[in-house]
């Protein structure tokens, strides 16, 4: 791709436009200049508003990834493209889209503003406390300034990272109520994740019986809103016959083959 290929700018007045993969760079009579850029993207959080589910998300990730995609195209970076790129993150949050957010966040380290807000370093601090590894967390937290990681937004993504790391669930519990929006919406996304793999711990913690009623206050104080009985039958668990309990040992063999199946 030449220099001179970037600079120039597109002409198209399309407020929407489908995403595709070129095999070459596109015309700029199919690409949308930075003004019209910024109307399609108030259109699309516009037309958001009306549309819901799997509807509402795949045409988010469709016309966000085109928008992008036209500010790739003509070297558009900055506050703009950061702009863009925050937008469609908190869009990824709120369908549950794990992959989109994923990307977003990448792509929002190296861009300015919004790319390095504390609310922004904090969600991707929870989304690696989460999927990713030690390296990557160092290596997030080694650009973050003294200040920064005074910030309030930091240092509850601190405490949920160590949350996560010693399995604590009473500690990721205790964090909800002074989350971030931002935050908090993220970790909605994961906390059913994070209860399924800490249920064999707690499993093991608890015999001959684990209480109902406690595993219940769990789904609720996590914010999980599978049922009970979903939850169970998911793990494969047995209730005693009195229905009060949950048989841990039982329970946990059938912890062990939901695993296991995952795992093949």
């Amino acid at each position: 791709m030449k220099k001179k290929d970037i600079k120039e700018k597109g002409t198209s007045k399309s407020l929407e436009k489908e995403y595709f993969r070129p095999a070459s760079l596109p015309k700029m009579a199919q690409v949308r200049p930075r003004k019209m850029l910024m109307k399609s993207l108030r259109h699309v959080i516009m037309k958001r508003r009306n549309l819901e589910g799997e509807k509402r998300r795949r045409f988010c990730w469709g016309q966000m990834r085109s928008i992008r995609q036209d500010l790739v195209v003509q070297g558009l970076g900055g506050r703009f493209a950061a702009l863009c790129y925050a937008l469609h993150f908190m869009m990824c949050v709120e369908d549950g889209d794990v992959a989109g957010l994923k990307v977003c966040l990448a792509k929002l380290k190296g861009l300015p503003g919004h790319g390095r807000s504390p609310d922004i370093i904090a969600c991707r601090i929870i989304l690696l406390a989460f999927t990713g590894t030690v390296f990557d967390i160092d290596a997030e937290l080694v650009t973050c300034s003294r200040k920064t990681l005074k910030h309030p937004s930091l240092r509850h993504a601190l405490s949920v990272l160590r949350a996560v790391t010693t399995k604590s669930l009473s500690s990721l519990i205790a964090l909800f109520p002074s989350s971030p929006i931002l935050s908090r919406k993220l970790l909605r996304l994961f906390t059913p994740s994070f209860l399924e793999s800490s249920y064999g711990s707690l499993l093991q913690s608890y015999r001959p019986t684990l209480p109902v009623d406690y595993l219940s206050s769990l789904l609720c104080d996590l914010r999980i809103p599978s049922s009970l009985d979903d939850f169970l039958e998911k793990m494969q668990s047995v209730k005693t016959l009195d229905n009060q309990a949950i048989d841990t040992k039982s329970s946990y063999q059938g912890y062990l083959k939901v695993i296991q199946k995952r795992n093949t």
